[in-house]
């Protein structure tokens, strides 16, 4: 059985893994349901909690200046989605840690966000819409200042783990879990309010 290195970060109570893209993950949504389950996913002696609430598959491109990391988030359900803030700072906190380098931009489903450390911590650039910063337009809420106070400075814990991966045809262990994520009457007619 192949393994692969996982990242478990841990920031104001919110658990994500990242997992090097280089890896070969035969199916994304099968290691993400089993990894950040609850109950048996991914541990560590030191983390507080099992499993988490996204895998991230990060791609480093170390070539550019500054170095770019795409990021596709896995969750659960299946779904590929764009990282939350948080997530997007334990992206930005991986990325930096491989290369040498205080900025790292990162290529998300909602565009490109600049990353950059410093001696508080990591901070993340989140815009409201194309190329607008919402730190500059007064008539919002200053998340800036909210993001800084979740961000810099804050405990990032880090635990560093492998899991076992299984290939496309060691499906014996894998349990079709598709009636657990089909829509039922309820929740289509209470989704549709």
């Amino acid at each position: 059985m192949r393994t692969v290195t996982v990242d478990k970060y841990r920031c104001n109570k919110h658990d994500t893994l990242v997992v090097d893209a280089t890896q070969y993950v035969p199916d994304r949504h099968a290691f993400t349901r089993y990894h950040c389950h609850r109950d048996s996913g991914v541990t560590h002696p030191d983390a507080a909690t099992n499993g988490a609430a996204v895998a991230l598959f990060c791609a480093l491109e170390p070539q550019y200046s500054p170095p770019r990391t795409v990021v596709t988030a896995v969750r659960k359900d299946g779904g590929a989605t764009n990282p939350t803030t948080n997530e997007t700072v334990h992206a930005a906190t991986w990325a930096l840690d491989q290369v040498d380098a205080d900025d790292v931009m990162l290529d998300t489903f909602a565009g490109t966000r600049r990353a950059s450390a410093d001696e508080d911590g990591v901070a993340v650039e989140i815009t409201d819409g194309p190329g607008r910063p919402l730190e500059q337009d007064s008539r919002l809420w200053d998340p800036f200042e909210i993001h800084a106070a979740a961000h810099r400075g804050a405990a990032t814990h880090v635990f560093q783990t492998t899991v076992p991966v299984r290939s496309p045809m060691d499906t014996t262990d894998v349990k079709d879990d598709t009636e657990a994520v089909e829509p039922t009457p309820e929740t289509t007619a209470h989704a549709s309010r």
